[in-house]
């Protein structure tokens, strides 16, 4: 009996659910000379029930290595450089290159990972500056990668408990 109860309790037991960038892609369009970008998200549901997501904000930032030039398009400043900072992590200056957002819904099953792909929104200086980004990871292929990294929440609920805003891993990428 005290067995049945303990089990009975673990696999009802919710987990908070958590969220990571997965994989990130920039797209050079060679008639427009438009960058687009998607980020495919990873989604795990480590409870016994199913969970529903929605309204994803996630921004992108890049770190830009110490002695790194910041043109005046992407910092908005052509005097100072660090205009371009939003905040600083861990000591890198976090350049915002534009956030990911999620209009529709979707679940998750019980026990499922699943890989959500999400468009990022740009604005003009935002795009410059993944532009730069782009550019100076191109120029220094193999020797010196650019740093992204990634920061906000999910909305996440499921029948026995809502979750709330569910925060997305602050996590370092490297885009080789």
């Amino acid at each position: 009996m005290i067995l049945a109860v303990i089990l009975t309790v673990f696999f009802i037991l919710p987990r908070t659910p958590s969220v990571w960038l997965y994989k990130m892609t920039f797209d050079n369009d060679a008639d427009t000379g438009a960058i687009t970008a998607n980020g495919v998200f990873e989604f795990e549901n480590n409870n016994y029930f199913d969970v529903n997501w929605k309204e994803a904000q996630v921004s992108l930032y890049w770190l830009p290595w110490d002695q790194q030039g910041i043109l005046a398009a992407c910092s908005g400043s052509t005097t100072d450089a660090n205009e371009a900072c939003e905040f600083y992590q861990d000591g890198y200056c976090a350049i915002p290159l534009g956030t990911f957002t999620s209009p529709s819904k979707f679940q998750t099953d019980s026990r499922e990972d699943k890989k959500v792909s999400l468009p990022l929104s740009m604005s003009q200086q935002q795009a410059s500056c993944a532009a730069e980004m782009l550019v100076l990871s191109a120029l220094n292929q193999g020797t010196n990668t650019q740093r992204l990294f990634t920061k906000g929440s999910v909305a996440a609920k499921a029948p026995v408990r809502n979750f709330g805003r569910v925060h997305v891993s602050d996590t370092y990428y490297l885009l080789e």
